[in-house]
């Protein structure tokens, strides 16, 4: 099951994930009062989390992994299988190689840590929208070395050169 990407002038539905109450809370109402999205809800499990995207089928979930991106990477994976078109942002706290690796296998579109904070990730959603409106589709993870595609998303992610470099 699946969803169209949003076309130009409609508002992208938004999902957030996370254990922090406080937190989802926060972005749900920040994200309320920006004019190109609506949040369809936010909850605080995984598994409240795909009976929410089953009922409003969002273009986007904002998942927030906590302290690792590993014990994550099950759920990210059923959400990629059931609905190919949501665009995955999944924020961290700590990023491994592994962690790195398999968020690139599962297809996660973009990975943003959480010191980063609330402008960074506005501006990385405002980013998604436009994409969602411009139809551009999730890249295929052809033509790129895996190292390439690593550095592609530490990039996009906003890493320092050091960190990449690690």
């Amino acid at each position: 099951m699946g969803q169209v990407s949003a076309p130009s002038g409609h508002l992208v539905r938004v999902a957030i994930r996370s254990p922090r109450r406080l937190f989802r809370d926060t972005l749900a109402v920040c994200l309320s009062g920006q004019p190109e999205f609506t949040v369809v809800g936010h909850v605080s499990g995984d598994a409240a989390l795909l009976g929410l995207c089953d009922l409003c089928g969002p273009d986007l979930v904002v998942y927030d992994a906590g302290a690792g991106v590993g014990e994550a990477l099950r759920a990210l994976r059923t959400l990629r299988t059931r609905f190919r078109r949501i665009r995955l942002v999944v924020i961290y706290e700590r990023l491994t190689p592994a962690d790195l690796s398999g968020s690139r296998q599962v297809g996660v579109d973009t990975l943003i840590p959480c010191s980063h904070g609330l402008d960074a990730l506005l501006m990385l959603l405002h980013q998604h929208v436009d994409a969602l409106r411009s139809g551009v589709a999730v890249p295929a993870p052809g033509g790129l070395s895996t190292q390439e595609r690593e550095i592609i998303t530490l990039t996009a992610a906003g890493h320092p050169v050091s960190r990449i470099a690690e």
